[in-house]
This record gives structure tokens, C-alpha cells and sequence, in this order.
């Protein structure tokens, strides 16, 4: 701790008053880099007072101002702090706490931002304040009032809140942009004041440079005291019968069993900040809270609620009314909600910035200890946690970059600009604008002159702006204007459409707009709410759709999960080595420990194994009384896939890539492989990934060896340029597409668009920015080039093993298992489900003895779970299933096989493969052979690959429907 130094008398009763008697360490650095004018980057941890840091200096400033000014003269009224934060609930908060500080010492303070009234804007406009606290997209529009750019023109400092959470997106390359325009038009050096918990020491460089501009130096101050944190990690019990629980909520006992120990955790910690990767997690577990124990004290909060029932759930926390608060990360930042003893994480966090910011939360204030508890839902979670808890302890966060330049949003700016009052009449001249503007930003600073008046002739060309080339001017034209206020924004748009029944003209549900524009056309089919539609017209934010007979499409969007880096799923691949030589090493000393006929010994090198790991990582014995068998049981029968080497493995169709790579390296080296299997099969695969393996759906005709070919041949060099044609044929190319010409301003914010529009568009531009940039767009947004290219490179010089074997591993089984509604509660999903399984039912079946011809009449639903049905005249067991329409092919087992035709003779062999189908799997054969299209064949296929749960098999007999109705047309 630092003594307060010499302060201003009104300032020193505002410390007063929030009993500071001393400043932290960083409070006393900044105090006086900030005093002096310099540009400061302040970095610490949450709760170790980063926000005094800023304004206790630029209150002192202020007020020595004031005390200078001579009373009676016509000093120029403005803005002379702008607080910008990336949240309009941040900006509440940060104005509240400041409202103190500005009535003790006359500085008037003002808070601005989308919901602000207009009578409080035009006052604001008339009698500005001090400091305005304000947004990112705000500072847009105060550009454009005449008296507020006056305003801006007094503004001596600009502070960044959570600069880390702009920094490295849109946003941050737009917000770079406006504080170049303000300081071009400030009579002042402005100070900037960037302020995070979450910079690692590689990413401060670029961070600093981001908030400074080029040119600029920037003072950084980093809190060398780690924050204290406690951690622990906790796993789903199964203490009780969870079946009668788990079927009123509608979930299975793994699922169920989370829920239990998320309440047992609320209880048992309260009050609790209980964290979510998912709106729809958030939403599950509320309402399923609620099932188990009625009105439960538990709220929730995530941005798809509105404001008033966020900033209530805020004050009924505060006040104790909630004994937990489910939050996403609309409540990571620095939101205050009172005291907190306790957060907890559902699932893992994914991200060491993420586990900083939440359970950061905890104990909050200089001083306290933070504790956290990760409850671990599935077997990745509970070493992927132990990583992230080991890395925060040593401040290892993830390297943040900000954006180089993305033209999506200098287009956006530059109509911005155009929008300005700062310009006159005669517009813009396009060298100043880059040479004072672009090129002072971080963001832009590598962007020539000769691309950048490219980019104005274009804008110029889809007639949003007015260029002359032979002034080498621009600016504003009518249709700039609406273009503005509809793109306020970098953050992506969420139209939603009713979907409206052609019969009834009721609204039936809603799909996201990413979901029509991308997969949507008319006389497309497509499922809601469990019901089969066919698309009758796209107008006006509304589809009207008619009743169909086949399964369409369902519904998908850009999903919000949170990806796990490429250096977090390394280092689980690391101790997944580490085990699996710990264990060697013991084998070799101790060999009867590992025999599989030793009873208990496998508990013992359980232990041994675990006390080695104790040391570096926070896996508890709970938790790893849990992990321990899965991977044990990997380990006696399978291939460890590890940091080192990546296992192939294959059953049936399925083929799992385990690797250790994070999602975003698995996504991009997924769609290589994958594109290049589909041009050798002359069809597409179905291909999905998750932080530790890509699964693909291949033909078992097409050799496994062939895939790790494709892996050795990739030349890394060649990565980007290969993704760049590659990403151009898939919706994600579409979903960019769509994102950037709103933003070029070449599709309208409201515009109607499907699939094929958006094709056409992509064909007219093909060669214009707007094309490469949606192609970096999405490159940048769902892949990851560098490490992909690092890790070809490995394979190719034998530091990375590729072997293969031909059966699924437990780690391969569990990425099978898809997401559910613990982790995707789409009720659409379940619903489809659960509506499939009961209309293949109700199928009326013949059941034919393959030996003596005998017919066997019943609904599907009554056919025994087991296969212990007998024909009822010789007692037979192998029977064949067959709809009440194909009873005929019956018929043809009383033929002489030499009587038989060669069609007649396939039906007959299709029949005993049927029977052989029955005979094997029981009920189960019986439901797959009552889908549409799916024949003993397609049924084998089905029936052969192993399920975790019922829902999976039945998600697999739905994909074949769907795709035989996309394919029927061929087989008619």
C-alpha cells in the first residue's frame, strides 16, 4: 500500500467517505502517470481497484482545472472525460458508482448511451457534463450533432473499460478509428486509460499499441501481487435414484445428476454466482431448478433478456432475495451485484480469461480471496478444468491480438465519417483522412494509400458515398444516412422470422435469420417445433410455410459455444501423456499393479498416479475417482491419443480423429480432410468437431489410410489459400457473406433475403473487397490458421504420430455422444425425437418366419424389447420385419430358389438379412426398419455403431430419413 498523496480537499473527502486511506500499487503509479498526461494501460486483478486507479487522477485533474478558472470568463463549455465501456449495464453501474464522487465535487456527470431518453440527450447537448459515460457505438453518434462534436472538441481524457473485451474484435478495430477521429479534432493531447484484468504479458505490446495509435507511447501498469484464488472441481453424483427425477424433467440421469449437484452447489454456497457457457444452459437449468424444488430463490441473466428484468435479477441478488444468480457472460465484466463469497462454473470454462473474469467475481475488492468451483459434467471437463486452474494460478491467459485490418469496418467508418459534423460541405479529402485517421490506428496502420482509395472508389461504385476523383474527396449521400443509423453497431444483427402457417395463419415459431438466408428457399423444406414445413414465401420478416409430408432440414444456427484454445487442449493432450507413461514407468517396477486379473490393483495405480499429478494440478478425489476408470479403460484396451499423436479409429462408418488440438485447429484441419474425401467419394461428408477429435461419417469402403494421407500431404503453405476456396462453398461463407454486405451496405438491414439471393450476391462480387473480406471474415471467426499450419508441419517432420486402429475407444465414444439438452437444451430437438420414436411405433408390422413363411400381425410398439419373440407355428426366431404394404414379399419364401427371379432373389436375400437384424438387436432393428428409406442395409449401417443413449440411435434414424427424402427424387 501506498499513502495518499497531496489530493485536492474535495477529493480527499470523497476517499474519505469510500474509506480509502491508502492507494493500492497501481493506484499510486497511474495516479501520476495519468496527472502527467501520459497514455496508461492499467493491468490487475478483478476487485484490486483498477477503477479508482483512472478517476482518482482525473478527478484531481478536473478539480485543479476548476479551481483555475476565472469566474465571469467565456470558457468553452464540453465534454472533458469520455468513460466508454463495452456494456450498456456496465455503463449503468460504472455511473452509479461515480454519482457520488461528481455530487461531492461539483463535477457534473452524465451517462449516454441507446436507452438514453431524448430529453436527457437535447439536455446533455445544451449543458454537457464533465464525464460522460458512454459505449463504443455511442461515441458514433456523437459525432454527428453539431453542438456535440463542439463538445468533443474539449475532451482531455478517454478511458477504456474491459479493453479486452474489444480489443481483439470489431468493435475494437471501429472504437480505434473514432478515437483517432476525436483526437483530430480535440484542442487537447488526449489521455487514454485502458483498463483489464485479463492481458497476458505477450499480448501487453499489442494491447498498448491498440489504445495508443501509432506514434503514441503508452505507460503500462501491471499488478505484480497474483490475486489469491481457490479452486476446486466437482463431478455429478449418482447418490440417489434419479430415474423418476430425470423423467419429469425430461433428461437423462447424467443429466439429471448435474442438476442435482447444481442446486446442492447453490445451497450449499449461497449467495452464488453461477456461471454458464449458454443462454440456453442458463435457461435449462433455471427452469428444471424449478421442477425439483417449486419457486426456488435462484434468478437468471444473459443478454437475450431485456434490460429491466437484468437489472432486476442485479438488485434482487444484491439484496439477498436470490440465493443464486445463473448468469452467461453478461456478467463476466465488472457489473456490481453485491458481495460474493462464491462462483461456481458449469462445465469447464473453456477459457483461462473466462475462469479470471467469473471467478474473479468472488471476493471481490483489494485484498480478498476469490474461490471457484468447476463442476465438470462430462470426463473432457475434469482435465480440461485442472488446466485451466493450473494456468490461471500462473497467470498463463490466452494472447490477445486486436484485429488487423478488416475492411468490413473501415468501410463502416468511412460512411461514419461522412456522417460527421466535424467535415464541411465539401467533404473529405481521402489523403487526409488517411493519413490522419487510418494510419494513426493500430488496427490499419499496414493499409496503403492505393488500397484504401480502392476501397472509396468501391463504396463510391455501390453508390453509398459520393467520390470525385479529380479532388480525391468524399462524403455523405442520401442513402448514407440510413445506412448509419441501421450499422451503429460491429455487433451481429439478430433478425428473427415468424414462421406462419399458410392454413391457419397462426404463427407456428421463429427462426434466426442466419438459419433462412443460408439454408432457406422457397419450396425448401424445413422443421419447427417437431413438424415438417415446406417454405411458401420469405416477405416482410415473416415465412409462410405449408404443412409437409417429409422431414426437412432442422434449423441450426452459428452455435454460442465457447472454443477451447489450441495451448488449453495441448496441455490436456500433455497430461494425457504424462499418465500414460507415469503408469509405464510403474508397470515396469511394479508390473502386477496393472493385471487385469489383480483385483484392487488397479485403485492402487489410481493413486500413485494421482499423487504424481497432485503436485501441478487441482484434480480432487472425488473428481478423479471419476476420470480415472474412462481413462484407464482407454489406456488397457486402446491407443492414449495425446499432445504427440493423433489416433485414428474406425468402426463401421463412423471415424473418429482423436487430437489435442482445441476447436477451432480441429474445425479448420477437419475441413481440409473432409474436402478432400468428398472429392474422391464425389460426395459430402458429415463432419463435426469438438476440442479433442473430429468425427466424420465416411463410407467403410474408403480406407482409413487414405485419410491419413490426406493428413501427411496437406502442404502447410498452402492452408490458407486452400481455406480461402474451400470456406466459399459452405453456409459459413454464406452467414459472412451476409454479415459483411450489411455492413458494405450493399444488403439492407431488413432486407428478406434466402440462400439463393445470397449466391447471386456472392457470384456479382466475387472479385470485389466484399468478397475477400467475408472470406477473411470467416476464416478469422471459426478457424484457426496459424496452429493448423503448425501442426502440418509436425506431422510432416514426425513430431506429431498418426496411427490408426479399427474400433472405437472409450475417448472416441464420448464425442459421439451429441450435445443434449444439458448442454443444447433445444426442446425443438427433443420433441423431434421423441415424435419420431412414437410414429415408428405406431406402425402396423408383419412379422414373416423365415423358415416356414408364417405371418405375424402387430403394431411396432408391441414387439418385445428383447429378441425373445417366436413364430408362433414351428417356433422359429428368425423373422423378418416388413411394413403391411411389402407383406407380399413374403410370398416368395414358398418359391424354389431356381423358380425365383434375379429382383426376386435380392428381395429374398434382403429378407434373411432382415431377420439376422431382428433376430440381433430386437426392438430396436424393428425401429429403424420402420423408417422412411431405410432398408436392411441402411438399418445395418444404423444399428451397428455404438450408442451412449436411446436419443443418439434415434438422432441417426432421423439423419437417414432426411436424407432420403433429399435423395428421393433419384431412387423414383
Amino acid at each position: 500500500m501506498n499513502i495518499l498523496p497531496k489530493l485536492h480537499r474535495k477529493l480527499e473527502l470523497i476517499l474519505s467517505e469510500e474509506n480509502i486511506t491508502e492507494l493500492t500499487s497501481i493506484q499510486s503509479e497511474s495516479f501520476h502517470h495519468i496527472l502527467n498526461g501520459s497514455n496508461t494501460l492499467i493491468i490487475g486483478p478483478t476487485g484490486m481497484g483498477k477503477t479508482e486507479a483512472s478517476i482518482i487522477p482525473i478527478f484531481q485533474k478536473l478539480l485543479d482545472l476548476k479551481e483555475t478558472e476565472v469566474p465571469g470568463t467565456n470558457e468553452k463549455s464540453g465534454f472533458s472525460v469520455l468513460y466508454i465501456t463495452p456494456l450498456r449495464a456496465l455503463n449503468r453501474d460504472m455511473y452509479q458508482r461515480m454519482e457520488r464522487w461528481s455530487r461531492l465535487s461539483g463535477i457534473k456527470l452524465g451517462l449516454r448511451h441507446g436507452d438514453t431518453p431524448q430529453k436527457e440527450r437535447n439536455r446533455q447537448s445544451r449543458n454537457p457534463p464533465d464525464i460522460l459515460v458512454t459505449t463504443p457505438e455511442t461515441l458514433q453518434v456523437l459525432f454527428t450533432g453539431s453542438r456535440l462534436v463542439k463538445h468533443l472538441q474539449t475532451v482531455r481524457f478517454v478511458v477504456v473499460d474491459e479493453i479486452h473485451d474489444i480489443c481483439g474484435n470489431l468493435r475494437g478495430a471501429q472504437l480505434s478509428i473514432a478515437l483517432e477521429r476525436l483526437q483530430n479534432l480535440s484542442e487537447h493531447n488526449i489521455c487514454r486509460i485502458g483498463l483489464s484484468a485479463t492481458v497476458d504479458t505477450g499480448s501487453i505490446a499489442s494491447v498498448a499499441a491498440f489504445l495508443g495509435g501509432i506514434g503514441r507511447k503508452v505507460k503500462v501498469v501491471k499488478d505484480q501481487i497474483n490475486k489469491k484464488m481457490i479452486f476446486d472441481i466437482k463431478v455429478p453424483s449418482k447418490t440417489m435414484d434419479l430415474k423418476k427425477i430425470s423423467c419429469d424433467l425430461g433428461c437423462t440421469e447424467d443429466e439429471c445428476a448435474s442438476i442435482v449437484r447444481a442446486l446442492e452447489l447453490i445451497e450449499k454456497n449461497q449467495p452464488v454466482l453461477f456461471f454458464v457457457n449458454t443462454r440456453q444452459t442458463a435457461e435449462m437449468l433455471v427452469s428444471r431448478i424449478n421442477l425439483i424444488k417449486s419457486a426456488y430463490p435462484v434468478g437468471i441473466h444473459h443478454g437475450s433478456l431485456s434490460k429491466e428484468i437484468r437489472m432486476q435479477m442485479e438488485e434482487d441478488f444484491k439484496s439477498g432475495k436470490l440465493k443464486g444468480l445463473i448468469c452467461t457472460s453478461s456478467l463476466e465484466l465488472g457489473i456490481d451485484v453485491g458481495f460474493v463469497d462464491h462462483v461456481v462454473q458449469f462445465s469447464s470454462p473453456r477459457e483461462v480469461t473466462r475462469l479470471v473474469q467469473r471467478v474473479g467475481r468472488a471476493g471481490h475488492g483489494v485484498g480478498r480471496t476469490s474461490i471457484g468451483t468447476i463442476l465438470a459434467t462430462r470426463y473432457d471437463d475434469i482435465l480440461e478444468s485442472a488446466v485451466i486452474i493450473r494456468r490461471t494460478l500462473h497467470g498463463e491467459l490466452e494472447h490477445l491480438e486486436p484485429s488487423k485490418m478488416p475492411m468490413t469496418v473501415l468501410a463502416n467508418q468511412v460512411m461514419a465519417a461522412g456522417m460527421g459534423k466535424e467535415y464541411g460541405k465539401e467533404g473529405i479529402s481521402v489523403g487526409d483522412f488517411w493519413s490522419k485517421i487510418v494510419r494513426k490506428s493500430y488496427v490499419f496502420n499496414g493499409l496503403s494509400l492505393k488500397d484504401f482509395r480502392k476501397m472509396i472508389k468501391e463504396l463510391w461504385e455501390h453508390y453509398m458515398i459520393w467520390y470525385d476523383p479529380d479532388s480525391d474527396r468524399f462524403g455523405r449521400k442520401r442513402r448514407t444516412l440510413k445506412y448509419f443509423f441501421d450499422n451503429i453497431s460491429m455487433i451481429r444483427d439478430e433478425k428473427i422470422y415468424d414462421v406462419v402457417n399458410i392454413v391457419t395463419g397462426r404463427i407456428i415459431g421463429k427462426l434466426n435469420e442466419d438459419f433462412v438466408a443460408t439454408r432457406l428457399e422457397i419450396g425448401e423444406k424445413f422443421i419447427v417445433k417437431g413438424q415438417p414445413w415446406i417454405v411458401v414465401e420469405i416477405e416482410n420478416g415473416k415465412i409462410t410455410a405449408s404443412p409437409a409430408t417429409d422431414i426437412g432440414a432442422i434449423p441450426s444456427w452459428v452455435g454460442e459455444e465457447i472454443p477451447v484454445p489450441y495451448e488449453v487442449a495441448q496441455e490436456v493432450g500433455t497430461i494425457k501423456g504424462m499418465m500414460e507413461e507415469i503408469i509405464q514407468g510403474i508397470r515396469d517396477n511394479t508390473p502386477d499393479l496393472t493385471n487385469k486379473n489383480r483385483p484392487g490393483k488397479s485403485s492402487k495405480l489410481s493413486k500413485k498416479v494421482h499423487d504424481r499429478l497432485g503436485s501441478e494440478y487441482v484434480i480432487d478425489s472425488e473428481a478423479w475417482g471419476r476420470y480415472w476408470p474412462h481413462y484407464f479403460s482407454q489406456y488397457e484396451g486402446h491407443i492414449i491419443p495425446h499432445d504427440k499423436k493423433i489416433v485414428l479409429e474406425r468402426e463401421g462408418n463412423i471415424t473418429v480423429i482423436n487430437t489435442s488440438l482445441g476447436t477451432r485447429t480441429n474445425e479448420t484441419l477437419a475441413l481440409l480432410v473432409s474436402s478432400m474425401i468428398a472429392n474422391d467419394l464425389g460426395k459430402g461428408v458429415d463432419t463435426r468437431c469438438d476440442a479433442y477429435r473430429i468425427i466424420m461419417d465416411i463410407p467403410i469402403s474408403y480406407p482409413t489410410h487414405f485419410i491419413l494421407e490426406h493428413m501427411k500431404g496437406i502442404p502447410p503453405e498452402d492452408v490458407k489459400g486452400l481455406m480461402s476456396i474451400i470456406v466459399t462453398h459452405s453456409p459459413l461463407y454464406n452467414w459472412s457473406l451476409l454479415f459483411v454486405g450489411k455492413k458494405f451496405g450493399i444488403i439492407r438491414k431488413d432486407a428478406d433475403l434466402n440462400a439463393g439471393h445470397l449466391r447471386n450476391i456472392s457470384e456479382r462480387y466475387r472479385d470485389s473487397i466484399i468478397h475477400r473480406d467475408a472470406v477473411e471474415h470467416v476464416l478469422h471467426h471459426s478457424f484457426d490458421i496459424p496452429h493448423t499450419i503448425e501442426v502440418l508441419g509436425s506431422i510432416r517432420n514426425g513430431l506429431i504420430d498418426l496411427v490408426r486402429s479399427n474400433r472405437l475407444s472409450p475417448m472416441s465414444i464420448e464425442g459421439l455422444d451429441e450435445p443434449t439438452s444439458m448442454t443444447l437444451p433445444d426442446r425443438a430437438d427433443y420433441g423431434i425425437l421423441k415424435a419420431l420414436k412414437e410414429r415408428l411405433l405406431n406402425n402396423p408390422i408383419v412379422l414373416v418366419c423365415i423358415h416356414c413363411g408364417n405371418n405375424h400381425y402387430m403394431m411396432a410398439s408391441e414387439f418385445p424389447h428383447d429378441s425373445s419373440f417366436r413364430c408362433s407355428m414351428c417356433n422359429g426366431v428368425f423373422l423378418a420385419m416388413l411394413h403391411e404394404r411389402k407383406k407380399w414379399q413374403s410370398e416368395l419364401l414358398s418359391k424354389k430358389k431356381q423358380e425365383l427371379e434375379p429382383e426376386e432373389k435380392r428381395i429374398v436375400e434382403r429378407l434373411d438379412v432382415n431377420a439376422s437384424l431382428v433376430q440381433n438387436y430386437g426392438k430396436r432393428a424393428v425401429i429403424a426398419l420402420c423408417a422412411r428409406g431405410v432398408g436392411p442395409v441402411k438399418a445395418a449401417a444404423i444399428l451397428k455403431r455404438p450408442y451412449r443413449q436411446e436419443l443418439d440411435f434415434l438422432r441417426e434414424v432421423l439423419k437417414a430419413e432426411i436424407e432420403y427424402a433429399r435423395t428421393r427424387r433419384f431412387w423414383d
